[in-house]
Parts: C-alpha cells; sequence; structure tokens
C-alpha cells in the first residue's frame, strides 16, 4: 500500500537538507557592441585561429557618399543597468575605457601601452587584436574619457530620474492642469536635457574639433539614448 500524505508517518518524516546550489561565477562586463571575426586579411604573422575584434563601425549619422561618411568611424560605449535602481528609465553609460572593462579581450601589457594597434582589414577597415579602439588613447586621454561619460551621465540622472522632488513636482502640476503647464513653461527634466545638449555641442565637441576635425560626441537624441557615440577618424595602416 502506497503512502499518503495524510499519514503522520510519512508527513513529519526527517527529510534530506537539501543540497546547497553551487556558486555561480559572478558575471563580468564587457562592451556588447564589439564582435569577433576570423575572416579578414592579415598584415602580419599570426596565427589562423586569431580573430579580430570588430569595435568601431560606419558613421551612419553622415550620408553615405560624404567624405564625413568615408573617413570617419563610430567609437560605442554601452550603456549599462547596474549603477542605479532606475537604470530602465534613467540611461547611463560606461565609464569604462573601451578595452579595459572586466571581460575586455586584452593583449601582452606592452601593447596596452602602445594603445590602438590594428592587426588586419575586416570590410575595408583595420582592426586590432583586442578590445582596445582608436578612441584612448589614441584621441582622448582616460581622464578626458572619463570626465566626459560621467559628466553626460550625472545631467541624465539629474533630468530624468522620477523621484526627483523638482520631477515630481512637474508632474503633479502637469496632472493638475491637464498637462497645459509644460506647453507654457519647460520643465526641470527638459531644462536638464537642454543643458546637456549644450554641453556636448558647445563644451565637449568644440575641444574635441581642436584636436581633429573629424572628432566629436554624437548627440544623444541621434543615438535613441542606446550608446554613447564617438566620431573619430578612420584607423590605418
Amino acid at each position: 500500500m502506497t503512502a499518503n500524505i495524510n499519514d503522520p508517518n510519512t508527513k513529519y518524516a526527517h527529510k534530506p537538507e537539501p543540497q546547497e546550489t553551487p556558486t555561480k561565477d559572478k558575471l563580468l562586463f564587457f562592451n556588447y557592441h564589439e564582435f569577433l571575426t576570423s575572416d579578414y586579411k592579415s598584415n602580419q604573422s599570426i596565427t589562423t585561429d586569431t580573430s579580430l575584434v570588430v569595435n568601431h563601425f560606419p558613421n551612419n549619422y553622415e550620408a553615405k557618399e560624404s567624405l564625413q561618411h568615408s573617413s570617419t568611424r563610430i567609437v560605442r560605449i554601452p550603456r549599462v543597468y547596474d549603477t542605479n535602481r532606475y537604470s530602465d528609465v534613467i540611461p547611463q553609460f560606461s565609464v569604462h575605457v573601451p578595452g579595459k572593462e572586466p571581460a575586455a579581450l586584452t593583449g601582452s601589457s606592452s601593447e596596452a601601452d602602445q594603445g590602438y594597434e590594428v592587426s588586419g582589414v575586416f570590410d575595408d577597415n583595420w582592426f586590432g587584436l583586442t578590445s582596445l579602439t582608436p578612441l584612448v588613447p589614441g584621441w582622448l586621454s582616460v581622464e578626458e574619457f572619463t570626465a566626459i561619460v560621467t559628466r553626460i551621465n550625472q545631467l541624465l540622472y539629474d533630468a530624468l530620474n522620477p523621484f526627483d522632488y523638482r520631477n515630481a513636482f512637474q508632474s503633479v502640476l502637469d496632472v493638475m492642469s491637464g498637462g497645459t503647464l509644460s506647453l507654457l513653461v519647460n520643465p526641470y527634466s527638459k531644462k536638464k536635457l537642454l543643458e546637456l545638449e549644450s554641453y556636448i555641442d558647445t563644451d565637449v565637441n568644440v575641444k574635441l574639433a581642436e584636436k581633429c576635425k573629424g572628432l566629436k560626441v554624437i548627440p544623444l537624441r541621434q543615438s535613441g539614448y542606446l550608446s554613447l557615440d564617438f566620431q573619430v577618424p578612420r584607423p590605418h595602416q
């Protein structure tokens, strides 16, 4: 006769302790915009099982037939989702220098000191064997890059934090006025986003243009806040 679940001899019988769940390895961040390819032309003697790291992309912000499109590339700084509780509504971007993320593909320490080194051609563009990009230290220092991304992140947080008292107060007034107030007066969030645009256009890009004519930050409205895009001169051998 099979045991019944209401039988006290089985219901209160000693049960073995559940085994502990194996500890999972901590997930490491990397630039998810990059990818690897083994279908390329090499300019040096490297093993056939070594892949190029494709980490700069066509400048789709410019017309394909333009000189700007053919002479520049885009380095994408990825959006991150672990820096605040509201990362789904407040865009934030990685402050890791491209190629220095915890799970980045790296070479020897001497290669890291030299910066971006091209090793082969894919889709008529030069790429290297590591996650390092042409952006840092080629065009920006670590300090310059960190300062730009940190300031952009702070302005975005100030503008879009739904629990900031100024944003909350504006939302209450909008509800009470049926949205009329926002039509008459720029809300705090919009003012901060305009400040962000001004910071990129009249501060960052002016200074970057002094370094090189084709170097700039793409306005976030154009990238849909999905990545922080830097336009850089196209790398050459």
